[in-house]
């Protein structure tokens, strides 16, 4: 299901991560995601930092014997040979520590989403992905200007579920409708 908001059709995912302050490579990580506890923080604590005029998105990714699980670009209109999809809105939310209710904490326009998680080496260090934007495309709130919320499937049928992606396509009417208030809010900024 795509949107199309002012004539374009919008391309959306959403990314389930710990929640932070800045995510600009420092501070804590506060989260439920197995990772984080074993290893005290995440890879999501850079996904705001300006490497070289891009950001590069990390979401928590499942692991079944050694190999990370796909994303499926499909839903987002690419084919399945697809490696990448581009022209993607990658919303970024995270449960909120005291509020216990998840909400968007950032995003990123016109991605570059792929399939499989990638890995380079940008500034000496190695940083895993699986989106990348222009630094100029990346907007990460203020903790007090996180107030859209994002409902589990625990409370709206289609709302996000374990996972750490979700799609936000079910034709359920809240989530169309959850959608439309998403992508309005976004456009706020």
């Amino acid at each position: 299901m795509f949107s199309i908001i002012l004539g374009k059709y919008i391309r959306l995912i959403c990314f389930n991560i710990g929640w932070m302050e800045r995510y600009d490579g420092t501070g804590r990580v506060i989260s439920n995601f197995r990772y984080v506890r074993d290893n005290g923080t995440g890879e999501e604590v850079s996904n705001f930092v300006n490497r070289n005029g891009y950001c590069y998105g990390n979401v928590p990714v499942r692991y079944i014997e050694g190999k990370s699980v796909s994303l499926h670009l499909e839903r987002l209109g690419a084919s399945k040979k697809d490696m990448s999809v581009d022209d993607v809105t990658v919303v970024f939310f995270a449960r909120h520590p005291e509020r216990k209710v998840a909400c968007v904490v950032g995003w990123y326009r016109n991605a570059l989403v792929f399939r499989k998680e990638q890995q380079e080496f940008l500034d000496g260090q190695k940083v895993k992905y699986s989106a990348k934007a222009r630094a100029e495309d990346c907007i990460c709130l203020q903790e007090q200007e996180r107030s859209f919320a994002i409902p589990s499937g625990h409370v709206v049928k289609g709302g996000y579920g374990q996972g750490t992606m979700w799609y936000a396509d079910s034709d359920a009417p809240v989530i169309v409708a959850l959608r439309k208030q998403l992508e309005t809010y976004l456009l706020r900024y």
